[in-house]
């Protein structure tokens, strides 16, 4: 039932409250009196088409309320909760405002809500009958609400939707093993995948880095090449090399010991160091001839560590985690 209804600056009413009473209430009045008008508020009020020509002119926005009592049925009871909505001591407010450029907003139960659920909550809250409209009539919801009753199918009625309802979770629950089952399938070509690619690849701990200082190393065998023989004719291959120095110092303290004897430690300590820096220098040319530029080398390098830096992205911050994904 509708309680109350105040429009404000709709068509040619700037505000007008109306409460409505048990029983049966009459608008009357002569033509151009405004009933057409509040019944066209109430219209809006209930999911109508807005349009910024019902505003009154001058007027920014129309503002059309109602209080209506709170319907019992099941179904709208269903509708307003999935709505998040409350009526208030058994009372459902509506509201809805149109902007003078046609611009609208509706709410309900002092929360915005949209034009198309007030068109929803209608057929529970009033019919609007004229030659050509008619709400509940045209509502599919409505047409077999009224064939239901007209059958008495309360209980068979009860008896479907239970079976519906089960139906309905069967259903889910088949479709969710099937997007089980699917998922699994997925999952199996990707480990597939992902083991093979891995396998193929054969990573070993540890390879990384030792690639990486091989690269340095091609990538700088001229500066090694010149440092290298720099340090090798210092020590060794040059006239006044370390090891020809210390050679020479020997001979001369060996001299001198002989004349001396308390020079014997010196030549001890320096007898010592010509081990090391000889043994430096044998070293340093093994390492020379060792040491040669190698293109194609360096290009293998590279694209192995290229292909070890992949599985690294996808699989593991190091080569230890990628294996640790493989196992």
């Amino acid at each position: 039932m509708l309680l109350e209804l105040v429009v404000e600056n709709y068509a040619v009413i700037e505000r007008v409250r109306v409460r409505f009473h048990r029983g049966l209430n009459l608008l009357t009045g002569e033509t151009g009196s405004g009933k057409s008008i509040v019944v066209g508020a109430l219209s809006l009020l209930l999911g109508g088409r807005a349009s910024g020509e019902v505003v009154r002119s001058g007027a920014e926005r129309a503002r059309i309320s109602g209080i209506f009592e709170a319907p019992r049925e099941k179904a709208c009871r269903q509708l307003l909760e999935a709505a998040g909505l409350e009526p208030e001591d058994g009372e459902l407010l509506l509201e809805r405002e149109v902007s003078a450029e046609g611009k609208s907003r509706a709410f309900a139960a002092s929360r915005p809500v949209t034009a198309a659920l007030l068109r929803e909550l209608a057929p529970y809250l009033g019919d609007i009958h004229g030659q050509h409209d008619q709400q509940s009539l045209f509502s599919p919801a409505a047409q077999l609400e009224m064939l239901d009753a007209f059958a008495a199918n309360d209980d068979l009625l009860a008896e479907v939707a239970g079976l519906y309802t089960r139906w309905r979770a069967i259903t889910g629950e088949l479709a969710e093993l099937a997007r089980a089952e699917q998922e699994k399938l997925r999952l199996l070509d990707l480990w597939s995948f992902q083991r093979r690619e891995i396998e193929s690849a054969a990573p070993k701990a540890g390879e990384d880095a030792a690639l990486d200082v091989e690269r340095r190393v091609l990538q700088n065998v001229v500066r090694l090449q010149e440092g290298a023989h720099t340090a090798y004719a210092a020590l060794y291959d040059s006239p006044g090399a370390a090891h020809a120095a210390i050679r020479l110092a020997l001979r001369r303290l060996e001299e001198l010991c002989r004349l001396d004897p308390a020079l014997a430690p010196a030549r001890e300590t320096l007898s010592g160091a010509a081990v090391p820096v000889e043994e430096a220098s044998f070293a340093l040319r093994d390492y020379l001839s060792r040491l040669e530029a190698n293109p194609a080398r360096l290009e293998e390098v590279e694209s192995r560590l290229a292909a070890l830096d992949k599985l690294k992205r996808k699989y593991g911050a190091s080569l230890e985690q990628v294996l640790a994904f493989l196992e």
